[in-house]
């Protein structure tokens, strides 16, 4: 019986502890939403499925996607997508790589 209590407070950590990866980046605090805002008007981004408040990682997901468009966008853009790629290092070091043609590499 012990070791069965043992086991469901360790699996209820792990569980608490897995939940805790995703971390919203706070609305009043940041001007990284305005400028996905203004990417997404100007069709750089998609941000039709996404919900406020996004995570970290949501927010280096989209900055990626718009890097993969930088010719797109103009010289501030992309002097803003440069700084804001740096606040959101950690998070873009551990998103998967997709190649062009659909297969997955993790970097």
């Amino acid at each position: 019986m012990r070791i069965r209590s043992l086991l469901i407070v360790c699996l209820l950590t792990l569980a608490v502890s897995t939940q805790a990866q995703s971390v919203p980046e706070a609305l009043e605090f940041t001007e990284v939403y305005d400028f996905l805002d203004e990417l997404a008007t100007d069709g750089i981004i998609d941000l039709t499925e996404a919900v406020r408040p996004y995570s970290r990682v949501q927010i280096a997901a989209m900055l990626r996607s718009a890097l993969d468009k930088d010719s797109l966008l103009s010289r501030r853009q992309q002097d803003d997508l440069q700084f804001y790629m740096q606040d959101y290092a950690l998070e873009l070091d551990t998103l998967p790589v997709y190649h062009s043609y659909g297969h997955r590499h993790v970097t």
